[in-house]
């Protein structure tokens, strides 16, 4: 395993950016939608894929799935398919739930830019039992300085 950052706060502070934390047990995202009072595109996923290259972090809407299609031409990566928990856990230390896009690696991260269309939205960041609330234009600056990729990668 790389070396890897396994919560995002420190490195969202690290780049000035604002964020507020909420504590909360609920781990389903539509668990949050109902909690957060928001819309369910606000509530964000990290999925992570297995290819033949490398990993592939894939943040978008909890209410948008992945066009594997779409991702396999972005990330240049014809054999992708959803890692398992176990496969997580020992490239980037984090279960499935708890991954986030501010890991500090090698990895392929592609958003999905569609999330970019709400101001406010909701991601984990690797702490069980918080949820980071992050302005939508302030996570963009972030993620062109971890080098991900914005892209369509949904339906």
């Amino acid at each position: 395993m790389g070396e890897t950052r396994l919560t995002g706060k420190n490195w969202l502070e690290s780049q000035g950016v604002a964020y507020e934390v909420i504590s909360t047990h609920e781990t389903r995202a539509e668990g949050l939608v109902s909690l957060l009072h928001c819309h369910p595109a606000q509530v964000l996923v990290t999925d992570f894929y297995i290819g033949a290259r490398a990993p592939v972090l894939v943040v978008h809407s909890f209410n948008q799935p992945v066009n594997v299609e779409k991702l396999s031409t972005h990330a240049g990566d014809t054999i992708l398919r959803r890692g398992t928990n176990e496969e997580c856990v020992k490239e980037t230390g984090l279960s499935l739930g708890l991954i986030h896009p501010f890991l500090e690696n090698y990895w392929w991260k592609v958003l999905d830019e569609k999330i970019f269309e709400n101001e406010t939205i909701y991601i984990r960041a690797g702490v069980a039992g918080e949820i980071l609330r992050v302005e939508a234009n302030a996570l963009k600056y972030v993620i062109g300085v971890v080098n991900g990729l914005l892209a369509e990668v949904t339906n």
